[in-house]
């Protein structure tokens, strides 16, 4: 089942007359219960796709579904503590490995 799905989603920021695509049209499904791990290179739009799935910043174009309804609708007493509570998202982790 399904918990979380994005289509079409961008993150794109102003800088004077140029314009800098943070995301440019992703869509991503995440099922119940899945384990996902989102890696790529400084500045691939890791983070900024974690902060649009988590309701903390708002997309420049595309939607977020949360348990079948746009994340965007909920309203702000119910979001986006709903999505927190759901998901568990790691920023920037380190991983040691010991032999």
């Amino acid at each position: 089942m399904e918990i979380i799905r994005c289509e079409g989603l961008s993150k794109i920021y102003q800088a004077g007359e140029n314009k800098v695509f943070a995301l440019d049209n992703v869509d991503l499904t995440i099922e119940q219960g899945s384990f996902t791990a989102i890696t790529g290179p400084s500045g691939s739009g890791k983070s900024t796709l974690l902060h649009l799935l988590s309701g903390l910043d708002t997309p420049s174009k595309g939607r977020v579904i949360y348990q079948g309804k746009n994340l965007y609708d909920y309203r702000i007493t119910s979001c986006p503590c709903c999505v927190a509570a759901v998901l568990a998202l790691c920023f920037r982790a380190t991983i040691w490995c010991v032999n």
